[in-house]
């Protein structure tokens, strides 16, 4: 349904775009691969486009030595080289529903625009449910749970950047809005 090519050309342009970024800048922080992320990267670029449903529930992957060792070097070798040179492994400990996303975006995008689209939806989500706490509940709720978000370490370090991670909180934050917005979803009685 969605052919390979252009998931690989994006994911060789965001390859070849961080090798020229000094190591410490945000633009290399958002064109790097970490860790699930390179395994379902490789995924993207290796299911089979006759049978994706079944590709993407069989999790195969490759890897120069041992599986799970080090992903992330098999990703660049992946990414640069191809197969060539790796030997096949399954993930299929578990489904991965993000692949659901992060194919159709990366025949559009490569990584860094992926990142940033993702970003600005979270944070026009947030906003909204900060209204949303603020016009139900007030400051005195608002404000807490705002300076908590912010204040907890892997917010400020790794959510904006993370593909695999931050679909936990799109979907905490879409669900909380759905219960502000719900008279009969609420919970406890609104404010006046």
């Amino acid at each position: 349904l969605i052919p390979l090519q252009p998931i690989k050309d994006n994911l060789q342009r965001t390859e070849q775009q961080l090798n020229d970024e000094p190591e410490h800048s945000l633009s290399h922080r958002l064109k790097c691969v970490y860790y699930t992320e390179s395994l379902m990267t490789m995924l993207a670029c290796t299911m089979d486009a006759e049978r994706p449903v079944e590709s993407a529930l069989e999790s195969r992957t490759y890897t120069l030595q041992q599986f799970m060792k080090a992903p992330i070097n098999d990703y660049h070798h992946f990414i640069q080289n191809g197969k060539a040179g790796m030997k096949e492994a399954d993930y299929n400990r578990y489904w991965h529903g993000y692949l659901v996303t992060l194919r159709p975006a990366l025949y559009f995008f490569d990584l860094p625009h992926i990142r940033w689209y993702s970003y600005t939806a979270f944070v026009i989500l947030l906003t909204i449910l900060l209204v949303k706490i603020q016009k139900n509940y007030g400051w005195g709720i608002m404000l807490p749970f705002l300076v908590s978000f912010f204040h907890t370490e892997w917010y400020n370090a790794y959510l904006p950047f993370s593909l695999d991670q931050n679909k936990v909180y799109f979907i905490a934050i879409l669900s909380s809005l759905i219960l502000l917005s719900s008279e009969k979803l609420h919970l406890s009685p609104k404010r006046a």
